[in-house]
């Protein structure tokens, strides 16, 4: 599945966003929703569009702004945090949503053990949460070295599922702001990828460009797709100017995209049908 981030900041924004997905891809393409809780009157804006989001396939971002769930328990953050995932999480299961994506931080890297300490202990209760109202969590791998908010390396972020019961999404831009090596982090999660966050940028700066704008190696990273995780789902994942300028040339992502994972999809069939007649 093939979804669109977007935050649905208001009534234009969000009306162009369902009318794209509702008029150009067939049923292929749904909305990951990125919540501004923050905002005032934001639940209520998105309330008015439930009759038209129930009818497309949804997953959510957990709240950013405002939000962290490296802070320590019963500290104002934390409060306000738990406070944000109740209200996207009891919306979310009124849409029936898939998943939700979560971070494991977003502020600066102060004392790096109690932060990792915080933020296991919290996403623990974040799942529960989430459990309670039907839903399950995806960890994304949060952060970038140029803003000093990278609380896992790349092999502490593999090592972490290890003992998590939890799945997880790679953001591929944060993983190239970051020097991750494409093929050893999708090979080392293979079996816990449920999605990507996907967009591009030149290393530097958590951009959120298009696909084909960075230096971010997308023919590189389907051939690891295809090889390791063929059935994860793919979130385009560009900030909010690009699709205020205009969303018609999504569909050229998109078409793209969706090349991509349906070879991908006819390699996985023709090689399970090998296997099966060389048995």
């Amino acid at each position: 599945m093939i979804y669109i981030s977007s935050q649905l900041r208001n009534d234009e924004e969000t009306e162009n966003i369902l009318a794209f997905v509702e008029n150009n891809v067939n049923g292929n393409v749904g909305i990951e929703i990125f919540p501004l809780c923050h905002a005032d009157g934001y639940m209520e804006h998105l309330d008015k569009f439930t009759p038209w989001l129930r009818d497309i396939q949804i997953s959510f971002h957990e709240p950013y702004y405002n939000a962290d769930h490296s802070k320590e328990p019963g500290s104002p953050e934390y409060l306000a945090t738990m406070e944000y995932c109740k209200r996207v999480f009891e919306y979310a299961s009124v849409l029936e949503a898939k998943y939700v994506v979560c971070h494991l931080n977003n502020s600066e890297i102060s004392d790096r053990e109690d932060m990792i300490a915080h933020s296991l202990r919290n996403i623990s209760e974040t799942a529960e949460l989430a459990r309670s109202f039907g839903l399950r969590i995806l960890i994304e791998n949060a952060g970038i070295p140029q803003l000093n908010n990278v609380l896992f390396g790349q092999d502490e972020f593999i090592g972490l599922f290890r003992s998590l019961d939890h799945d997880c999404l790679l953001d591929v831009g944060h993983a190239n702001c970051s020097g991750w090596e494409t093929k050893t982090v999708v090979r080392g999660l293979a079996d816990r990828i449920m999605s990507y966050h996907l967009h591009n940028n030149y290393g530097t700066s958590d951009e959120h460009n298009g696909i084909f704008d960075g230096n971010f190696d997308m023919e590189f990273f389907f051939d690891c797709y295809t090889e390791y995780t063929p059935s994860a789902d793919i979130v385009l994942e560009y900030r909010p100017e690009l699709l205020q300028a205009g969303i018609g040339w999504l569909a050229w992502d998109i078409a793209y995209v969706q090349d991509k994972t349906l070879a991908c999809s006819a390699e996985k069939e023709r090689t399970g049908l090998a296997k099966f007649c060389a048995q």
